[in-house]
């Protein structure tokens, strides 16, 4: 029976690919999905967030239990009875307490065994593994903790938010306590898929960035000096620009754009694209009211980038444009443009942006994306376009309100 965990490095929603794997697991069996959560004021105002990205996959039942105040024989009646198991995000020590120390634990351990899907969110994948780690960051002691974790996957240790909280020396002190050889620490936004208790590929990670300490970085199983390594595809916000002075990073982009176009993008380029021309491109695009985002794959080489475009104007301060969604021709059916788009739209809503519009040509395979991903066609102008091949072509606009 294969087993099936999903860690995710922050709150809820689910990143969306992975969602779908696991909303495809829980299908098997027609009952709800249990979701545990640690009680406190105004915990009903965070439902939908566990759910909105699986009911995007067809998922319907679910099944809320706030801990302590359901009693543990019916939370353990329910995870017998489930078809996958989320545990929350909050409190790491409490969840431990009213999980880990409990016999909802070894309910959950069971029905994971037996190939129930479980997600754990934050706190949840923190008591996931044997042993459960719990950085200065996340408890009133502001100490290194370590405590009995549930033991769905042994020999690991976990950090969470992990870059938005600088936590590198809290996993490396964790691999040295617990002499662990596996070990990540997971971004907010970013979840790792684990099959039988081991991360199988690149395919199985989604989101902002994951990173592991490098085992041969072991001395003697004494001191975690290893390389921290990015695996997978991760995610940038390119806050500051300056071509003089970042010369690698215009030269990625450069190569980038002239791949895409010359392999017959239409994003304001004609094939064959000259570098130079790409290059004072990038060098003239970071202006006011532009967000640009970079995707990196495990070698840290640029694979793909979006934008948007915030608009200035006093009477529009709730729009914004997508632009640029472009992804190396190397790495395209990856994901790569789904997890580009989720950030930009993450980041328009903490911008107060309401309304996105975009437009793209008539035909592309971009047009798909963006109607599964709830953009609305507007219409469309004929002959808009020019391809390399002298053919006018149109293009079709989108809006989308947040």
């Amino acid at each position: 029976m294969n087993k099936h965990l999903f860690l995710i490095g922050g709150g809820p929603p689910f990143t969306p690919k992975l969602a779908g794997t696991f909303a495809e697991l829980t299908s098997r069996r027609n009952a709800p999905v249990v979701v545990l959560i640690v009680w406190r004021e105004g915990w009903e105002d965070y439902q939908s967030r566990y759910t909105e990205q699986l009911e995007k996959y067809g998922v319907e039942q679910f099944k809320f239990l706030p801990l302590p105040i359901t009693p543990i024989d019916k939370v353990i009646h329910h995870v017998k009875q489930c078809s996958g198991i989320i545990i929350g995000g909050g409190d790491t020590n409490l969840y431990a307490d009213y999980i880990v120390d409990t016999p909802i634990g070894g309910a959950i351990k069971a029905a994971y065994e037996q190939g129930i899907p479980v997600a754990g969110f934050s706190a949840g994948a923190l008591i996931s593994p044997a042993q459960c780690v719990i950085s200065a960051k996340d408890n009133d002691k502001e100490q290194f903790q370590l405590r009995k974790g549930i033991g769905l996957v042994e020999d690991m240790v976990l950090a969470v938010h992990f870059s938005q909280w600088e936590d590198e020396s809290h996993l490396r002190l964790a691999v040295q306590t617990c002499q662990s050889k596996a070990n990540y620490g997971i971004d907010e936004c970013s979840c790792v898929y684990l099959l039988n208790g081991q991360l199988e590929s690149t395919e199985a990670m989604e989101g902002y960035g994951v990173y592991t300490i490098a085992n041969d970085g072991l001395e003697d199983g004494l001191k975690a000096t290893g390389k921290l390594q990015r695996l997978g595809i991760t995610i940038e916000e390119i806050i500051i620009f300056d071509p003089k002075q970042d010369t690698k990073l215009l030269d990625d982009l450069s190569e980038l754009l002239v791949q895409v176009v010359d392999n017959g993008a239409s994003i304001g380029f004609l094939p064959p694209l000259a570098r130079d021309e790409a290059r004072t491109y990038w060098q003239n695009m970071m202006q006011a009211g532009v967000k640009l985002w970079i995707a990196k794959n495990e070698c840290d080489h640029i694979v793909g980038t979006i934008q948007l475009h915030l608009a200035l104007k006093k009477n529009a301060p709730h729009r914004a444009e997508v632009a640029k969604l472009m992804v190396h021709p190397s790495h395209r059916r990856k994901g790569i443009a789904q997890q580009l788009l989720d950030t930009m739209e993450h980041k328009a809503k903490e911008e107060k942006r309401s309304l996105l519009i975009l437009d793209t040509r008539e035909g592309d395979p971009s047009n798909k994306l963006y109607q599964s991903n709830g953009f609305v066609e507007v219409g469309r102008i004929p002959e808009y376009v020019i391809s390399d091949n002298g053919e006018y072509q149109a293009t079709v606009y989108y809006y989308k309100k947040l």
